[in-house]
């Protein structure tokens, strides 16, 4: 009884996306988004149109973190396979996270687990020496796998050494949603609780949003300007949500 109080009190990050094409419309953005409700932005990089320009990356990366109103910052750069709009070749991508270590503006990364190359392996490594947090994410936009697969995924982003392991999956119905809290609880007994982001995407997968906590996440992604992952919810909205789900139990 203690656990579930203990995850219900525990109230999750929220997390907006900012995916401006060019350095203005990106700063807009942040500063829209920076008097909303919030604690982190996720800079989805991969939709930047110099996104394979170090020095581009590092000074858009600085005018984030100047307007961010002290919110903490993820770096993300999505290759198209996960979703995301990432084009860049493997040493390319290499060459980006490691003009972002150097800038030292993120607090987070976020890498791919899949495929987990060597160079993403020694990203990974520097970062830890940095003081930076590596998320190591696993995205499915086109289904739910079954509660198995659900835990095997999200155990391979787990082993990789990653500071929180990230899941997002796409439902289509109420089995998916139980599929993957099945998967999770599966996991947690298993191997046990530990920082975590879960995301079920879809009209369905919005109790992962407003209730993160019953998934083990303790993060939650709203809307931005632009919307980075079906089903997002305005971050006041969100904030509301969780805030009235808390008190009314």
């Amino acid at each position: 009884m203690r656990e579930c109080e203990d995850r219900f009190d525990a109230f999750p990050k929220i997390c907006n996306a900012i995916m401006g094409g060019d350095a203005r419309s990106i700063l807009e953005e942040v500063k829209i988004i920076a008097e909303l409700s919030g604690d982190i932005l996720e800079w989805r990089a991969d939709f930047f149109q110099h996104q394979g320009d170090p020095r581009q990356v590092q000074q858009v990366l600085r005018e984030i973190k100047r307007a961010s109103k002290r919110r903490k910052i993820i770096f993300s750069l999505r290759s198209v396979s996960q979703g995301g709009g990432c084009r860049l070749s493997e040493e390319e991508k290499r060459a980006v996270f490691h003009s972002v270590l150097d800038c030292s503006c993120a607090d987070y990364i976020e890498l791919e687990q899949d495929p987990f190359l060597p160079w993403k392996e020694e990203v990974l490594g520097r970062a830890k020496e940095s003081g930076h947090q590596v998320i190591i994410a696993a995205y499915d936009y086109e289904k739910t796998p079954e509660a198995g697969e659900i835990t095997a995924l999200m155990r391979r982003c787990e082993t990789t050494g990653a500071d929180i392991p990230k899941i997002a999956v796409m439902t289509h119905g109420r089995r998916d949603i139980l599929s993957l809290l099945q998967g999770i609880l599966n996991l947690e007994q298993e191997y046990g609780e530990r920082e975590r982001i879960v995301v079920a995407m879809g009209r369905e997968g919005n109790i992962s949003r407003v209730a993160p906590w019953l998934f083990g996440s303790s993060f939650t992604f709203a809307s931005g300007i632009t919307t980075s992952l079906q089903g997002q919810i305005n971050p006041n909205d969100l904030t509301l949500i969780m805030s009235q789900l808390r008190v009314s139990r």
